[in-house]
């Protein structure tokens, strides 16, 4: 009869879409790549074609088949992106941030509920690379300083400023700061800027600003709180001041 034909008719096609499905989930756990290569990698450029394909047969009708879809292929991409940013140390969190704000920007826009909690996922993703980053970014080019202001600030934190010097050797203090002069704290930031760039080629214009603005706001938040306890704790003078350093990065 006509009714039977026409189910035989969907679970075929439901048959074939689970194939399609599984065929899609297998490329992308599959695709090689390699881990330091910059930019937005194919399983994720790919994804918002995929949701526009889908969501054109569902005609915004609520389909298990659908649903099933997405969370087969989101979970099989953020799976996969992990495993490729795992591969490389120094890369990986370039590689979640260009992945995971690609993913957000593209689909998030869709507003396609079934994404809803996937997008959310690839913000806190992005915004948690974007930390790691942006810390990474300034302790490489500033080791020392790093680890001192960071020792310092920790230690004002638990006995506060005016003691701080207590715990930690004024002449420690006092080569940090004689090494890092305005000249080398110029070049950090022009290597810092330099090494964003190279990191993200053919990124974003928003994205590689947003992350020259959140370094820039880390450096110089730190940088004020460590001259502060030195002035405080140890009665030395930061030269260069936290002001200028500011300037360093409008250049």
């Amino acid at each position: 009869c006509l009714a039977g034909m026409l189910v035989e008719v969907q679970m075929v096609l439901a048959q074939r879409f689970n194939e399609f499905i599984n065929e899609q989930v297998e490329w992308i756990r599959t695709y090689r790549v390699d881990a330091r290569r910059a930019g937005v990698l194919a399983p994720v450029a790919r994804f918002p074609a995929f949701v526009d394909y889908v969501e054109s047969c569902v005609q915004g009708l609520r389909v298990e088949a659908a649903l099933t879809a997405y969370q087969k292929v989101c979970s099989a991409i953020f799976t996969w992106l992990e495993r490729v940013a795992g591969q490389h140390a120094k890369y990986a969190d370039v590689i979640r941030l260009v992945n995971y704000e690609h993913f957000e920007r593209t689909v998030g826009p869709r507003r396609v509920e079934a994404l809803a909690r996937f997008v959310e996922q690839a913000a806190r993703a992005r915004v948690a690379s974007q930390e790691r980053y942006v810390t990474w970014c300034i302790a490489y080019e500033c080791k020392d300083w790093t680890a001192l202001a960071n020792k310092l600030v920790q230690l004002a934190a638990r006995v506060g400023v005016s003691d701080a010097g207590i715990y930690c050797r004024k002449q420690q203090v006092t080569l940090v700061n004689e090494a890092h002069t305005a000249t080398r704290l110029r070049q950090a930031v022009d290597a810092i800027r330099q090494r964003l760039h190279k990191h993200l080629p053919g990124a974003e214009p928003e994205l590689v600003a947003r992350l020259w603005e959140a370094i820039h706001a880390n450096f110089i938040e730190r940088y004020r709180r460590y001259e502060v306890i030195c002035e405080k704790s140890y009665q030395l003078r930061v030269d260069p001041t936290s002001d200028e350093v500011d300037r360093y990065f409008a250049v």
